[in-house]
């Protein structure tokens, strides 16, 4: 048989390896050797069809350790979040767990030290477009992969492009586009699909530059077990919990979910507000508060981004009174998760919300794990293409003609529930594929 040096294509953790799977190995003498189904690789993507692998050759390699690099995780705390989105924390800390403290380096330093069994891992989100922000976050991408060794495969998660909808073809930065041709030059093999996209919708404006990807979700719902149990148990859907996007390009949608919410008194998750909501209590009174709305909605040069669209959506609403008792849940009834648990934690408590209405895709799915009803208004790309990848309950618009023990029918999570297993599927073959070490959800 013979033994490529560059023939690694796959690492798996050592309690997951046998002679069914496909894993590496490594002779003392530091060649390489890959297990595909029986048979071996040649580290080029071919097959070799008439070479068995005996049991015994179990005996001669030994295991080959890896390292997973992620940007991110030097700089974030998994048992605290940070400033910002905190949709954007949870979906990282999920990879993370994912992955497993064991596996996973949480020293900057080790950037330059990745070997060709390691692997470098790109965790993001919202970053396919042409903007600045996508500029930047590019270009430091691609000083760490100046960095990296050659040979050191680079692997993303669930990347996403965003449009209002699903029908908008979107530009992509030429300095986002260059970090995307240099990822897929970082191949694991050559006929791997090394980029994971979060839906259809990024998939297909992918193709349209020549990009490659395979679409994996959002690793987020694999932060723990889904309680199945308990999803599948009505509940009072009058104890509700919303949140909203207020700089949404879809300002009805988050002026429906605000109907909704000071219509039954529902709770308000923070997910990207924690500084608007301190400005709305800066104000000693519910009336000051609103004084200060209609005073800055001839400042918004003065606003912050969170500000300036909630103060539009209030110039929006034109006076309509549901909109002084949502600025009243925003003063009083708010909740700010520090961290993942605490956030899935929220809705098992005993007083907490039985169902949550949101236009957030992450407000969903800590209520999902915690075994609780959500309905996605899925409002733009993201959420669009999310929902249909998750199979998370969504509708397009929110009737506000529809009763609250309606809409939670509409939540009914029989179909997400059955989808579950494909998707939880999916994502562990493109990280075993691409020799990302992970540990099922039953193991963690």
């Amino acid at each position: 048989m013979n033994v490529s040096e560059d023939a690694r294509v796959l690492c798996l953790p050592a309690h997951e390896i046998s002679t069914e799977d496909s894993a590496t190995w490594r002779t003392e003498s530091n060649a390489y050797i890959s297990l595909v189904r029986g048979r071996s690789w040649n580290g080029q993507g071919n097959p070799r069809n008439n070479v068995p692998i005996q049991t015994s050759l179990l005996n001669i390699f030994s295991v080959t350790p890896s390292k997973v690099y992620c940007y991110r995780w030097p700089v974030e705390n998994p048992s605290h979040f940070g400033s910002g989105n905190i949709g954007e924390y949870l979906f990282s800390n999920a990879a993370r767990r994912l992955i497993g403290n064991n596996t996973i380096s949480t020293n900057s330093d080790d950037l330059i030290n990745l070997r060709r069994e390691d692997s470098y891992l790109v965790v993001a989100s919202n970053v396919i477009n042409s903007s600045e922000n996508s500029c930047q976050w590019a270009t430091r991408i691609l000083k760490d992969i100046d960095a990296l060794k050659p040979g050191v495969p680079v692997v993303v998660m669930c990347m996403g492009a965003q449009a209002a909808d699903t029908k908008t073809d979107i530009s992509i930065h030429p300095t986002t586009l260059e970090l995307l041709n240099r990822i897929q030059k970082r191949r694991l093999c050559s006929n791997q699909i090394n980029i994971g996209v979060r839906g259809l919708y990024t998939q297909d404006q992918l193709t349209r530059f020549g990009i490659e990807s395979q679409v994996v979700g959002c690793p987020s719902l694999l932060y723990c077990s889904l309680p199945v149990t308990s999803l599948s148990v009505p509940r009072d859907p009058k104890n509700l919990a919303v949140a909203a996007t207020f700089y949404s390009s879809d300002p009805d949608a988050q002026l429906a979910v605000m109907e909704l919410a000071a219509r039954y008194g529902a709770s308000y998750y923070i997910q990207t507000e924690q500084n608007l909501v301190e400005w709305l209590k800066t104000p000693a009174s519910l009336d000051d508060t609103m004084l200060l709305l209609e005073s800055s909605s001839s400042a918004l040069q003065t606003l912050t981004y969170e500000q300036k669209g909630f103060v539009k959506l209030f110039t929006r609403a034109a006076g309509a009174s549901y909109f002084k008792y949502f600025v009243q849940i925003m003063r009083e009834k708010t909740i700010l998760p520090q961290n993942s648990d605490e956030w899935i934690g929220s809705y098992e408590k005993v007083d907490g919300p039985n169902f949550i209405v949101t236009t957030r895709i992450h407000g969903t799915i800590p209520a999902l794990l915690a075994g609780k009803r959500a309905l996605l208004i899925a409002h733009d790309s993201r959420t669009t293409e999310l929902a249909e990848t998750l199979g998370i309950p969504s509708v397009k618009e929110l009737n506000s003609a529809l009763s609250i023990e309606e809409l939670y029918e509409m939540a009914d999570p029989s179909r997400f529930i059955e989808q579950y297993p494909g998707y939880a599927a999916k994502m562990y073959d493109f990280l075993k594929l691409n020799g990302i070490p992970f540990s099922k959800l039953s193991e963690i």
